[in-house]
């Protein structure tokens, strides 16, 4: 419990700041208790899906790499068509059109399926109408 308002802490750190940042700039957050899974997303990607399946959510969502504590190896790779950066897990925050900070955890499952959790801040009627 105390990893995750750590993570929360942080990432509510990380929006204050973000501002105009580019993904060159995102500084990884380490999380507990997950397991890589070998899919993976930009953090660019996930923002914008993000976006595209919570409408409820203003622009501007910013996401950053999470590395896996004790995994910190499988928690990122590059590809190279284009060269681009994948995270295995990602933590990404935002606003809501209501004004309301969340936080979660984007994970990939597969080539087209991604889950959150770990969701802090709204409720997913939050993410879905503001």
């Amino acid at each position: 419990m105390k990893a995750l308002i750590i993570v929360g802490v942080l990432v509510a750190a990380v929006l204050a700041f973000a501002g105009t940042s580019s993904a060159y700039d995102h500084s990884p957050i380490t999380v507990y208790g997950l397991y890589a899974d070998g899919w993976g997303a930009t953090t660019s990607n996930a923002a914008y899906n993000l976006r595209y399946r919570y409408h409820g959510i203003q622009p501007g969502v910013y996401c950053t790499g999470a590395v896996i504590a004790g995994d910190a190896s499988s928690s990122s790779w590059i590809d190279s068509n284009p060269p681009q950066r994948f995270w295995d897990k990602l933590v990404c925050g935002g606003y809501t059109r209501s004004g309301h900070l969340f936080t979660l955890v984007y994970d990939t499952k597969s080539a087209n399926n991604w889950i959150v959790y770990r969701l802090r801040g709204v409720t997913t009627y939050g993410l879905v109408y503001g």
